[in-house]
């Protein structure tokens, strides 16, 4: 156990971010830290700490993600972090991104590579249906590793530097001169959003239509009453034509649409929740593809979006 004190340096950066109340009441609290810690500088009222025990070092961190991370480059910068984790202050891991591979999968064979007998640290993070590797410390090492994975899985690595798939797009846009439009129905947007998260996306992104009811996906993008009776709203006809109009009324030359039954509601035993339609129109025409997705709402919402854009991006790269 070790004894606690005020770190001085703590307590005069909290007070500049925080409220009269939090300086009476938190700010000596939050500047009490064991002996020997050295305090990191907080991003927001809370600072970090980096404790040396033993052979070991703890880094304690902030609670949210964005104070975390801030916080996690200071303790980078503290000697001997940097170098338990992989790499010295400055060497930034290699990272790739997958698309359409199975965690397990992907762990069975790293596992079988053995990167830690090569001295590596491999994180792999999965989320909507990509993986997002990081290898430490950059070097011959690591870009042997790196090879291995291109041989393993050639189809599922699309990027190579941490880029994520919606950057990935925008690069393949720039590069033709051409413009991308959205039509989302039970996505809701949220295509759109991961676009427009991108610096510049206003440069190779037109906009978007929400149709999420029949009328909209009549009258803004032009899609058949007809076609909307005969198949349904939640129908592979129907994306197609949504991706055509959006084509042809917001003025791009690539679109996406998106239509289908996120849930928890809306279900039937012909079309159950998680039915999604993705629709990709380009000059070569459009594909559809039937998603069979299992989740809650939000989870099916946001893999229907990522499975969205690794179709445009695979149209785009040929």
């Amino acid at each position: 156990q070790r004894a606690l004190e005020m770190v001085r340096a703590a307590i005069a950066k909290v007070p500049a971010r925080a409220s009269e109340e939090v300086r009476e009441r938190g700010a000596r609290k939050q500047a009490t830290l064991p002996v020997g810690a050295v305090a990191l500088p907080p991003p927001g009222t809370a600072p970090g700490a980096v404790l040396p025990v033993g052979d070991t070092v703890v880094v304690v961190l902030p609670g949210p993600p964005w104070e975390c991370a801030a916080a996690w480059e200071s303790a980078l910068a503290v000697p001997g972090v940097a170098a338990i984790v992989g790499g010295g202050a400055g060497a930034a891991p290699l990272g790739l991104r997958l698309a359409g591979v199975v965690e397990s999968e992907f762990m069975q064979a790293i596992d079988a590579c053995d990167p830690e007998g090569d001295g590596l640290v491999v994180g792999v993070c999965a989320s909507a249906g990509e993986l997002e590797v990081t290898v430490r410390p950059p070097g011959a090492a690591a870009d042997a590793f790196v090879e291995f994975l291109e041989r393993e899985f050639p189809a599922a690595i699309f990027s190579r530097d941490g880029s994520t798939v919606e950057q990935v797009i925008g690069a393949l846009l720039e590069q033709r001169g051409q413009v991308l439009g959205t039509a989302e129905s039970c996505t809701g947007g949220l295509i759109g959003a991961r676009i427009t998260a991108v610096p510049g996306s206003s440069g190779w992104y037109a906009g978007g239509v929400v149709s999420y009811s029949n009328e909209v996906k009549e009258q803004a993008l032009g899609v058949p009453a007809a076609m909307i009776d005969r198949h349904g709203a939640v129908s592979a006809q129907v994306a197609g034509a949504m991706a055509r109009g959006a084509m042809e009324h917001i003025g791009c030359q690539w679109a996406i649409a998106v239509t289908g039954v996120a849930g928890p509601g809306g279900g039937t035993e012909e079309k159950p929740v998680g039915l999604v339609y993705v629709a990709v129109a380009g000059p070569e025409g459009v594909q559809v593809r039937e998603l069979h997705l299992h989740g809650d709402r939000d989870r099916i919402r946001m893999r229907s979006s990522t499975i969205a854009l690794h179709l445009l991006r695979a149209s785009l790269q040929g």
